[in-house]
């Protein structure tokens, strides 16, 4: 994955977004990874990110901002963060949501 361009996400930038702005954000939870365990559906290319083909879309409220979460061992994930800047629908009838300003990840436990 590219992520060599992205901001490095601060823990504590984090806690204080989750606590702040929690209404205005939603979490996706990866779970599909290739063989080099890279998420399958999550794409960053510099400060920019698509995650796509969701059998959801994000219509509940209105959303700002996405947490992006990849269980990579035992209680550990990578944690990206980004803001959500529009929903497409897909011809199938699935969801790609794309990002910007997406921070890079850094290692997190579950909780």
């Amino acid at each position: 994955m590219n992520s060599t361009k992205t901001k490095r996400l601060q823990l504590g930038r984090l806690e204080r977004k989750i606590e702040n702005d929690r209404d205005d954000g939603a979490l996706i939870y990866i779970t599909h990874v290739d063989e080099n365990k890279e998420p399958m559906n999550f794409k960053v290319q510099g400060t920019t990110a698509t995650s796509g083909y969701w059998s959801k879309g994000l219509r509940i409220r209105p959303i700002t901002w996405l947490l992006i979460y990849q269980r990579i061992d035992v209680n550990l994930g990578d944690v990206w963060i980004g803001e959500h800047d529009s929903t497409s629908e897909t011809s199938t009838g699935q969801y790609v949501f794309h990002l910007s300003n997406v921070e890079s990840p850094f290692k997190s436990a579950d909780l």
